[in-house]
């Protein structure tokens, strides 16, 4: 019987421009929630 081997797979390797891009989106996105708790006016206890 002959002996079967599985595929390798490649590993995921991600794009450096993609992750540069999730990372300022992240950054955006925690700058706009900072920007919006510094704008209410009701003190935020958290």
């Amino acid at each position: 019987m002959p002996k079967t081997s599985t595929p390798k797979r490649k590993p995921i390797v991600v794009q450096p421009r993609a992750r540069e891009q999730v990372g300022l989106l992240a950054i955006g996105y925690l700058v706009s929630r900072g920007l919006a708790k510094a704008g209410s006016r009701e003190p935020y206890n958290d």
